[in-house]
């Protein structure tokens, strides 16, 4: 049986597929993936919603059609995971954050549209 720590720390992942039939598998962002988000982006982006939303969605992306992405540690390596993902890849990210946080599907689609 799984402790309280463990199913915390163990990784949730959805396999999505985008537009382009590329597979993506996306994890779920824990409240540290959050910050370092927040870090790599700086405080002026972190207030601008648009940008924000396609940071977070892009530094859950752990692989793309089998290969496998690090975790992007610079700003650069970030905005080059959201051109890799384009608009099709980030509306399925999307999809896969719904499923996470179901809640929160409209707040995913607000960000897509913007």
């Amino acid at each position: 049986m799984e402790t309280a720590s463990e199913q915390i720390t163990r990784p949730v992942t959805e396999t999505v597929t985008d537009a382009l039939g590329r597979t993506i598998i996306v994890r779920k962002l824990r409240s540290l993936d959050r910050m370092k988000v927040f870090e790599l982006i700086g405080a002026e982006n972190a207030k601008n919603e648009p940008y924000l939303g396609y940071a977070v969605l892009a530094y859950a992306v752990t692989s793309i059609d089998g290969t496998a992405l690090p975790v992007p540690a610079t700003k650069i390596a970030l905005e080059a995971v959201v051109k890799r993902l384009d608009d099709e890849g980030i509306l399925a990210v999307s999809q896969a954050f719904k499923k996470f946080n179901p809640e929160s599907e409209d707040e995913a689609q607000e960000t897509v549209k913007n």
